[in-house]
């Protein structure tokens, strides 16, 4: 696999910790506490963590994937709409080249979209490839329904997470030496 490189801190993606999301559904406390630890350590650790078992399908993970890699292969003409350099725009496409030390330029493009309340954006989001919109939507209304699964299950579940990821990126400030106040 590649690495996420940083000059001090090179990061193999192969070593990148899974959560098993399925196991944040089970009745026993001690389960779910131990899987809260591991997403603490893995934020604490690396910054990010990959999620398995989160009842999204695989087929509409490669499909939204392929419709993302169709928006960003179109011509520029085609996605001029969407241009802006504006932070605040809630729907936006910017590109920009940036020095890279070994290989000259590095040319970098994101597509910056809001989600929520989708019924408020869809229409903002990108109608070409066609399919774009329609697959978004499908994600977003999977994540939402493992989101109140959660939620309904155990609501303090998001609490205890949130606590444990902060908890996490108070302790690297501190590493890195970082006051905070």
């Amino acid at each position: 696999m590649g690495s996420l490189i940083n000059d001090d801190y090179p990061i193999q993606l192969s070593s990148a910790p899974f959560i098993d999301f399925s196991i944040l559904l089970n009745q026993d406390s001690r389960i779910k506490n131990d899987v809260i630890k591991e997403i603490g350590k893995a934020c604490q650790d690396f910054g990010f963590f990959s999620i398995i078992n989160h009842g999204i399908g695989e087929s509409l993970i490669e499909d939204v994937m392929d419709a993302n890699s169709r928006f960003f292969d179109m011509p520029i003409e085609e996605k001029k709409e969407l241009l802006s350099n504006d932070v605040y725009k809630p729907v936006r496409f910017e590109t920009f080249i940036q020095d890279d030390k070994e290989n000259g330029k590095l040319t970098r493009e994101f597509l910056k979209l809001y989600a929520h309340p989708i019924g408020d954006w869809i229409g903002s989001w990108p109608g070409n490839p066609p399919d774009y919109r329609y697959l978004k939507f499908l994600t977003f209304f999977f994540l939402n329904s493992v989101s109140i699964k959660i939620r309904t299950r155990d609501p303090t579940i998001l609490k205890i997470i949130s606590i444990s990821t902060c908890l996490s990126f108070i302790h690297k400030l501190q590493e890195w030496k970082i006051m905070l106040f």
